[in-house]
Parts: structure tokens; sequence; C-alpha cells
């Protein structure tokens, strides 16, 4: 199950808002175990400095539980990576990101964005890899 909420507000040139969602795990799965279950928020600020070039800056939080549970074919206390306490923990970050937006021509309704986070904050459950940046881009066509 995820459930989510967003609240945003336009005015004049800037663009703000925040967003909660979750994801609620129902079941275990057929090697009886279930990944955490987790939350997230994030609010953010852009600015449309120009019809075709807007730029934001966001925050974000993110809380993941560990695995409950353990596959039975694996070899629990061997190595740090099978033990399901060592998964999840809690993020927070802080991004930039630039969106450029064709307004007319042979592009129109064409949006590229790319976006950067940085961890502020990391907490994580047991021995892991901690999160290093994470770089968003995309590309879409509205008609």
């Amino acid at each position: 199950l995820k459930p989510g909420a967003t609240f945003a507000v336009y005015r004049d040139v800037f663009y703000w808002g925040v967003q909660a969602s979750g994801t609620i795990r129902l079941d275990d799965n057929r090697q009886r175990y279930t990944f955490g279950n987790g939350a997230q928020t994030t609010s953010w600020l852009t600015y449309g400095a120009r019809d075709w070039l807007s730029v934001s800056g966001r925050v974000r939080y993110e809380w993941m539980d560990s695995i409950d549970g353990e596959d039975d074919r694996l070899m629990t206390g061997t190595a740090p990576a099978v033990d399901s306490a060592n998964y999840g923990g809690q993020w927070l970050e802080a991004g930039v990101g630039v969106t450029l937006r064709a307004p007319r021509g042979v592009l129109q309704g064409h949006r590229v964005a790319v976006e950067i986070l940085w961890p502020v904050y990391q907490d994580l459950n047991g021995p892991q890899m901690e999160r290093d940046y994470t770089v968003i881009a995309g590309w879409q066509k509205a008609w």
C-alpha cells in the first residue's frame, strides 16, 4: 500500500509545496520475509526565472524500517549483508535542480530536468553503504 498526499501553491514566478508518502507492506513473500515499511516527506521551492528556465531547491526526509523475517535459504550470521536488521534507516537530503522547457518551436511541450541531492544526515540500521549523492534526470513531453 502506497498512500500519499501533496499540497502545492503557485504564486507569480514561485511554486512551492510539500508531499508526504509511505510504503506499507501488507504480507510476507514466499520466502517468509517482508521489506520494511517506510515514509518519505519532501518540500520544494521553484523559481521560474524565464518562460524556458526554472531553478529549484528541495529538502527530503526518508525513513525505512528493517526487513521483517528472513529468507531461510540464507546463512544468517555469515555476513552483514544477509542480516535482516542491517536494512533501512533514516536520510535527510538537500538538493538543487534546473528545468529547461521549450515554449515554442519543434520542441514545444518538451521539458528536461536535472536535480542533485546530497545527504545532510544519515542514520543507517547496521553496517551498509551510505548515500553519497543522487542525480535525478528526466525528459517529459506534454501535449
